[in-house]
């Protein structure tokens, strides 16, 4: 997902072809906003000191292609965000909902879980998964403009992507666009370092990815 990974080129981007899975946050719905500002915060921060290293800007899309798990809350957070986009721009969260089921057809032909309900295996080669469909835009990605239409909401392995990062003891990479010319002292330096409470595990729910997102149900 959005956390590291190799990449390759097609098509003159960059395509992620092998993602580390998530951590362990598909557990937080019911504390989801706590969450987003423990990573919010910590990414901020991380931006201030990685300065001109970091050459992620609004319409840079090299890291919307490809799918990827996303959890539970992030799979919520999506759909209330498409719901708020209907009362601002209907034309535009229409087409969301298009793209979602174009690409949820064309997953299902080798999806690594339900393809009825979107919920992935457990044991998923997420390489494997990505690798058959380095393509796929993602559904919520703006094709005129390159920029995320519920940027606000979107998952927080989006997030976690363009910056190295350090989630729950773990080294992630940063986007290989970035940090081109910094030193290895100089990426450390910036590293955003991010640990999560312990989850409860009574909220656990399966991993999901965006196209899938829509087609559920939006909880109260």
């Amino acid at each position: 997902m959005r956390v590291g990974g190799d990449v390759s080129r097609r098509g003159g981007r960059v395509v992620r072809l092998g993602r580390a899975p998530p951590p362990d946050y598909t557990v937080y719905i019911a504390t989801d906003p706590q969450l987003l500002q423990i990573v919010d915060d910590a990414l901020d921060a991380a931006a201030q000191r990685a300065g001109d290293h970091l050459a992620c800007y609004p319409g840079c899309a090299v890291c919307c292609f490809g799918p990827f798990p996303i959890t539970a809350a992030d799979a919520q957070r999506l759909r209330r965000g498409l719901e708020s986009l209907k009362l601002t721009d209907l034309a535009s969260a229409s087409a969301i909902t298009h793209r979602a089921e174009a690409a949820r057809k064309l997953l299902s032909t080798a999806f690594p879980g339900d393809p009825n309900t979107g919920d992935l295996h457990a044991n998923l080669d997420e390489a494997a998964f990505a690798a058959r469909f380095p393509d796929l835009a993602c559904p919520v990605l703006d094709p005129a403009s390159g920029r995320c239409l519920l940027h606000e909401a979107r998952p927080i392995a989006c997030r976690l992507y363009g910056l190295p990062t350090r989630v729950d003891g773990a080294d992630l990479p940063h986007c290989p666009l970035c940090f081109r010319r910094a030193s290895q002292q100089e990426i450390e330096a910036a590293r955003a370092i991010i640990d999560f409470p312990k989850p409860d595990s009574t909220l656990e729910a399966p991993l999901t990815v965006i196209a899938y997102a829509f087609h559920q149900e939006l909880r109260p």
